[in-house]
């Protein structure tokens, strides 16, 4: 049948597909857009881009994430800065997890971060 088919489709396709439903929820997602969507590259591809700068917002998370993920002392840093801790998930007292809006953080904000993650 059609369903079948198009199943077969997506799953050896090269491009990545995902469909999403009316309420933003996804639908559907196929092994090439799930690598994608894991990739250290899909900030830049993802991030908000409500004032002009999505791709800098992404490429700048991106830079954020690697850093923490290569040296968690690092992450030290960010516990006792006022702007990290805005963007902090505050259930976790131990760990430093960031909350939605560090996705959706101004890039000045960003910069700050990663300059603050980046002296040595």
């Amino acid at each position: 049948n059609e369903r079948n088919k198009l199943d077969t489709l997506f799953l050896h396709m090269t491009d990545g597909v995902v469909a999403f439903s009316g309420d933003g929820s996804i639908v559907h997602c196929n092994p090439a857009a799930g690598r994608m969507l894991a990739s250290d590259v899909a900030h830049r591809f993802f991030a908000p881009n409500f004032d002009g700068q999505g791709w800098r917002r992404g490429q700048l998370i991106g830079q954020i994430l690697r850093l923490v993920r290569r040296d968690k002392r690092r992450a030290v840093r960010l516990l006792l800065d006022p702007v990290a801790c805005r963007y902090r998930r505050a259930e976790h007292r131990d760990t430093f997890l960031w909350s939605h809006g560090f996705y959706v953080a101004p890039v000045e904000e960003l910069e700050h971060l990663l300059h603050l993650l980046e002296r040595t």
